[in-house]
């Protein structure tokens, strides 16, 4: 079992008795709330949308809540409380559940049972009307027909469309651009490789869980952040073997995107890890933790608050601690627990660079079948600034 590192603890904050029990009360589970999240947009093309429908017949329209004209979307991510049908979730969150958006749902959420049923405290993405996503969730609100596969692949084709940006600049880079003719053909090769992968993610986009498009997302736009900054430099210096390792070290978790889903399988592999928070008595909190989880890069460099929000609220384990299990991808991670329901005060933590409590989960930890972490209540526990 690992331990947080002490290096990475700081001492908590001196507080005063009202201090205490500010903490105290951002202990407490909160009620649960989804978070919208906004689509990412592409200057190359427009952007999906909901069409609202008509009331239903049954429905007296005294009691029919009026369509707002808005027809935005975003994607809503929640840990549902009670089991329920994907027809009743989405009616709720004002989609129109027809046969295409229940199997678009059940592709982006796979722990949805085979009677169309979602568990328990069970997580769950779903693309829904923006206008409906900043009310309560009501039997009689207004629903809009939103194709999800539709939203999907518009999510991975922004990377297809910025990557296509890129390489085409890198195309009319003259030789002179470069330190060594041989550079010219690594640089273009490495291009065409996240050009490739990043459109088999948009063709298979409908058919991935929202956690490995959205990670899959990540890793294509940290390659594509660093060819931009290849493409930038040679402006001013020459592109040689410094550079083009940079861009191969940030192509490499693409790449081998690429060999799995062209082996059929899913482009993202992920183990289970086990984490527990004790208290000063060596006992397992019951206090309800959440377990929160993201790519080190992000961690490391963040600079993108909305992807580093639609990361940790698809990442993190679905269920409280101490102890908690939960799927993690195998890959630089970062792991820490605090206060539950916080994404976004945690995102705004990430973004502060404020985050050091937290546990490096490296790829050689999953080889484990079942790796355990141990963090130590109060001093590894972060608690965000209230926002």
């Amino acid at each position: 079992m690992r331990v947080l590192p002490v290096f990475l603890v700081l001492p908590l904050l001196a507080m005063t008795a009202g201090d205490a029990g500010a903490q105290a009360a951002h202990m407490v589970r909160p009620e649960r709330a989804a978070t919208a999240i906004p689509l990412e947009r592409s200057p190359e093309r427009a952007p999906p949308s909901a069409q609202w429908a008509a009331p239903r017949r049954h429905v007296p329209m005294a009691s029919a809540m009026r369509p707002p004209s808005d027809t935005g979307i975003v994607r809503q991510v929640e840990v549902v409380p009670r089991q329920q049908t994907v027809n009743q979730y989405l009616e709720r969150r004002g989609v129109v559940a027809d046969r295409p958006t229940v199997e678009a749902f059940r592709a982006m959420n796979p722990q949805v049972t085979a009677t169309n049923r979602i568990p328990a405290q069970t997580r769950v993405s779903a693309f829904v009307p923006e206008a409906a996503s900043s009310r309560p969730a009501t039997a009689l609100q207004p629903r809009a027909r939103v194709d999800m596969a539709q939203a999907a692949r518009y999510t991975a084709a922004v990377e297809v469309d910025r990557t296509s940006l890129i390489q085409a600049k890198a195309l009319q880079l003259p030789p002179s651009a470069y330190r060594r003719p041989i550079d010219i053909d690594q640089h273009r090769n490495l291009l065409a490789s996240v050009d490739s992968t990043a459109r088999l993610v948009a063709q298979r986009a409908p058919a991935l869980p929202s956690r490995e498009l959205a990670l899959s997302r990540y890793y294509l736009r940290n390659a594509n952040g660093v060819a931009q900054q290849i493409n930038t430099q040679a402006a001013t210096r020459p592109i040689g073997e410094p550079e083009l390792q940079k861009l191969a070290d940030a192509s490499r978790p693409v790449q081998a995107m690429q060999a799995r889903m062209v082996n059929g399988e899913k482009p993202l592999e992920f183990r289970q890890v086990t984490v527990k928070v004790r208290g000063e008595d060596g006992k397992d909190l019951r206090e309800p933790l959440r377990v929160y989880v993201l790519p080190a890069g992000l961690v490391d460099q963040p600079d993108d608050p909305e992807l580093i929000l639609e990361l940790l609220t698809l990442l993190s384990f679905e269920r409280p601690t101490s102890p908690s299990t939960g799927e993690v991808q195998r890959g630089e991670m970062r792991l820490w627990v605090g206060p539950d329901f916080k994404y976004r005060e945690m995102a705004d933590l990430v973004m502060a660079r404020g985050l050091t409590r937290f546990m490096p989960v490296h790829g050689h930890l999953l080889d484990a079948s079942s790796p355990d972490l141990l963090f130590m209540s109060p001093a590894s526990v972060t608690v965000p600034p209230a926002r």
